[in-house]
């Protein structure tokens, strides 16, 4: 492929269209650990590109994801 046509992840994020609404980046249904330090760390990326987005959580997190929660 040629270089011109290669897009980089800033210039895939500025062709979607995000509107002016907060967007909420969650997990599935039962949140583990994984999932919700995943969305937090996925949110705050997109918070420093300029984006308005939240992490949430669907469900009861269980006690770890609680305390690994708590570090953010």
């Amino acid at each position: 492929m040629e270089p011109s046509k290669i897009f980089g992840y800033s210039e895939i994020l500025k062709a979607l269209d995000w509107g002016k609404e907060t967007v909420y980046c969650i997990g599935h249904k039962a949140p583990d650990t994984d999932t919700v330090t995943a969305a937090i760390a996925y949110a705050d990326l997109m918070q420093k590109l300029g984006y308005s987005v939240e992490a949430r959580i669907t469900g009861k997190a269980n006690n770890e994801t609680k305390n690994a929660a708590a570090l953010f």
